[in-house]
Protein backbone atom coordinates (compact mmCIF):
# COMPACT_ATOMS: atom_id res chain seq x y z
CA UNK A 1 0.00 0.00 0.00
CA UNK A 2 3.05 2.00 0.61
CA UNK A 3 4.91 2.14 -2.40
CA UNK A 4 1.68 2.46 -4.01
CA UNK A 5 1.33 5.83 -2.37
CA UNK A 6 4.30 6.62 -2.68
CA UNK A 7 3.68 6.56 -6.54
CA UNK A 8 0.28 8.11 -6.24
CA UNK A 9 2.03 11.13 -4.60
CA UNK A 10 4.96 11.36 -7.51
CA UNK A 11 1.64 10.85 -9.80
CA UNK A 12 2.61 7.69 -11.06
CA UNK A 13 -1.14 6.34 -11.30
CA UNK A 14 -0.24 3.85 -14.11
CA UNK A 15 2.84 2.21 -11.87
CA UNK A 16 0.64 2.66 -8.61
CA UNK A 17 -2.01 0.77 -9.84
CA UNK A 18 -0.52 -3.01 -9.57
CA UNK A 19 0.38 -2.30 -5.68
CA UNK A 20 -2.94 -0.89 -4.79
CA UNK A 21 -4.34 -4.04 -6.38
CA UNK A 22 -2.00 -6.35 -4.38
CA UNK A 23 -2.81 -4.71 -1.36
CA UNK A 24 -6.71 -5.10 -2.13
CA UNK A 25 -6.43 -8.83 -1.73
CA UNK A 26 -5.89 -9.18 1.90
CA UNK A 27 -9.03 -8.76 2.98
CA UNK A 28 -8.02 -8.08 6.45
CA UNK A 29 -5.78 -5.07 5.66
CA UNK A 30 -6.97 -2.45 7.99
CA UNK A 31 -5.99 -0.08 5.13
CA UNK A 32 -8.37 -2.36 2.33
CA UNK A 33 -10.77 1.02 1.78
CA UNK A 34 -7.90 3.17 0.80
CA UNK A 35 -6.76 1.13 -1.25
CA UNK A 36 -9.69 1.65 -3.20
CA UNK A 37 -9.90 5.07 -2.74
CA UNK A 38 -6.67 5.42 -4.29
CA UNK A 39 -6.85 3.27 -6.83
CA UNK A 40 -10.22 5.00 -7.97
CA UNK A 41 -8.08 8.69 -7.94
CA UNK A 42 -5.56 6.41 -10.36
CA UNK A 43 -8.12 5.25 -12.46
CA UNK A 44 -9.64 8.90 -13.12
CA UNK A 45 -6.67 10.61 -13.53
CA UNK A 46 -5.76 7.71 -16.46
CA UNK A 47 -9.39 8.41 -17.67
CA UNK A 48 -10.48 5.15 -16.48
CA UNK A 49 -13.49 6.46 -15.70
CA UNK A 50 -15.76 3.45 -15.65
CA UNK A 51 -13.06 1.93 -12.79
CA UNK A 52 -13.17 4.72 -10.90
CA UNK A 53 -17.07 4.62 -10.27
CA UNK A 54 -16.67 0.75 -9.29
CA UNK A 55 -13.61 1.57 -7.01
CA UNK A 56 -15.16 4.72 -5.22
CA UNK A 57 -18.17 2.50 -4.59
CA UNK A 58 -16.08 -0.44 -3.38
CA UNK A 59 -14.36 2.10 -0.85
CA UNK A 60 -18.15 3.93 -0.34
CA UNK A 61 -19.36 0.38 0.80
CA UNK A 62 -16.47 -0.77 3.18
CA UNK A 63 -16.64 3.11 4.87
CA UNK A 64 -20.33 3.34 5.01
CA UNK A 65 -20.33 6.91 5.02
CA UNK A 66 -18.68 7.30 8.45
CA UNK A 67 -15.67 9.69 7.76
CA UNK A 68 -15.18 12.87 6.07
CA UNK A 69 -13.09 10.46 2.96
CA UNK A 70 -16.71 9.07 1.78
CA UNK A 71 -17.94 13.16 1.26
CA UNK A 72 -15.01 13.04 -1.02
CA UNK A 73 -15.42 9.64 -2.75
CA UNK A 74 -18.80 10.61 -3.38
CA UNK A 75 -18.26 13.72 -4.92
CA UNK A 76 -15.29 12.14 -6.92
CA UNK A 77 -17.68 9.37 -8.18
CA UNK A 78 -20.15 12.18 -8.86
CA UNK A 79 -17.19 13.68 -11.43
CA UNK A 80 -16.44 10.81 -13.19
CA UNK A 81 -20.15 9.74 -13.38
CA UNK A 82 -20.76 13.01 -15.19
CA UNK A 83 -17.86 12.00 -17.77
CA UNK A 84 -19.66 8.87 -18.51
CA UNK A 85 -22.76 11.12 -18.65
CA UNK A 86 -24.62 9.59 -16.18
CA UNK A 87 -25.83 12.81 -14.83
CA UNK A 88 -28.55 11.63 -12.85
CA UNK A 89 -26.31 9.80 -11.12
CA UNK A 90 -23.94 12.25 -10.75
CA UNK A 91 -26.94 14.70 -9.59
CA UNK A 92 -27.75 11.93 -7.01
CA UNK A 93 -23.91 11.62 -5.47
CA UNK A 94 -23.47 15.52 -5.63
CA UNK A 95 -26.66 15.61 -3.23
CA UNK A 96 -25.18 12.91 -0.69
CA UNK A 97 -21.71 15.09 -0.93
CA UNK A 98 -23.29 18.10 -0.15
CA UNK A 99 -25.59 16.23 3.19
CA UNK A 100 -22.13 15.35 4.62
CA UNK A 101 -19.91 18.65 3.77
CA UNK A 102 -23.03 20.43 5.32
CA UNK A 103 -23.23 17.87 8.45
CA UNK A 104 -19.32 18.14 8.66
CA UNK A 105 -19.63 21.77 8.86
CA UNK A 106 -21.72 21.98 11.86
CA UNK A 107 -18.94 20.71 13.72
CA UNK A 108 -17.42 23.82 15.18
CA UNK A 109 -14.08 22.04 15.72
CA UNK A 110 -14.02 20.96 12.22
CA UNK A 111 -10.75 21.64 10.75
CA UNK A 112 -10.09 23.73 7.77
CA UNK A 113 -13.31 24.79 7.96
CA UNK A 114 -12.96 27.26 4.83
CA UNK A 115 -11.67 24.34 2.92
CA UNK A 116 -14.83 22.43 3.47
CA UNK A 117 -16.99 25.36 2.90
CA UNK A 118 -15.07 25.29 -0.26
CA UNK A 119 -16.30 21.53 -1.57
CA UNK A 120 -19.73 22.55 -0.23
CA UNK A 121 -19.77 25.38 -3.05
CA UNK A 122 -18.17 22.95 -5.36
CA UNK A 123 -20.65 20.28 -4.81
CA UNK A 124 -23.56 22.73 -5.50
CA UNK A 125 -21.60 24.23 -8.17
CA UNK A 126 -21.01 20.66 -9.83
CA UNK A 127 -24.52 19.37 -9.37
CA UNK A 128 -26.18 22.18 -10.76
CA UNK A 129 -23.97 21.71 -13.58
CA UNK A 130 -25.45 18.24 -13.85
CA UNK A 131 -28.86 19.37 -13.47
CA UNK A 132 -28.34 21.61 -16.48
CA UNK A 133 -27.07 19.14 -18.43
CA UNK A 134 -30.44 16.88 -18.27
CA UNK A 135 -32.43 20.11 -18.60
CA UNK A 136 -33.39 20.84 -15.08
CA UNK A 137 -32.88 24.51 -15.04
CA UNK A 138 -34.99 25.53 -12.43
CA UNK A 139 -33.41 23.08 -9.58
CA UNK A 140 -29.82 24.10 -11.20
CA UNK A 141 -30.78 27.62 -10.00
CA UNK A 142 -31.55 27.07 -6.64
CA UNK A 143 -28.27 24.93 -6.42
CA UNK A 144 -26.26 28.34 -7.79
CA UNK A 145 -28.77 29.92 -5.74
CA UNK A 146 -27.68 28.02 -2.68
CA UNK A 147 -23.61 28.90 -3.63
CA UNK A 148 -24.49 32.78 -3.60
CA UNK A 149 -26.26 32.33 -0.08
CA UNK A 150 -22.96 30.47 1.18
CA UNK A 151 -20.65 33.34 -0.84
CA UNK A 152 -21.85 36.10 -2.33
CA UNK A 153 -18.73 37.27 -4.38
CA UNK A 154 -18.32 33.48 -5.90
CA UNK A 155 -18.48 35.02 -9.59
CA UNK A 156 -19.13 31.76 -11.58
CA UNK A 157 -22.73 31.15 -9.72
CA UNK A 158 -24.08 34.09 -11.10
CA UNK A 159 -22.62 33.28 -14.32
CA UNK A 160 -24.03 29.78 -14.30
CA UNK A 161 -27.32 31.02 -13.17
CA UNK A 162 -27.37 33.59 -16.19
CA UNK A 163 -26.34 30.77 -18.41
CA UNK A 164 -29.47 28.05 -16.85
CA UNK A 165 -31.57 31.48 -17.04
CA UNK A 166 -30.80 32.10 -20.91
CA UNK A 167 -31.68 28.33 -21.40
CA UNK A 168 -34.88 28.72 -19.74
CA UNK A 169 -35.60 31.40 -22.45
CA UNK A 170 -34.97 34.26 -20.01
CA UNK A 171 -33.11 36.52 -21.42
CA UNK A 172 -33.18 39.13 -19.55
CA UNK A 173 -32.93 37.62 -16.36
CA UNK A 174 -29.43 35.58 -17.62
CA UNK A 175 -27.94 38.52 -19.19
CA UNK A 176 -28.65 40.58 -15.50
CA UNK A 177 -27.12 37.59 -13.76
CA UNK A 178 -24.24 37.53 -16.43
CA UNK A 179 -23.79 41.61 -15.80
CA UNK A 180 -23.41 40.88 -12.14
CA UNK A 181 -20.76 38.16 -12.64
CA UNK A 182 -18.52 40.35 -14.46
Amino acid sequence: FMHGFILFSQQKYDEAIPFFNQASQDSGFRNLKMCYYYRAQCNGELNNNIQAVQDFTKFLNIDNLKTLASAEAVYNRGYYKMKLSDNRGAVQDYSQAIDLYSTALQNEKLPNRNSYLQKLIDAYISRGLAKADIQKYDEAIQDYNEVVKLNPQYALAYRLRGLAEIKKNDKDAGCLELSHAG
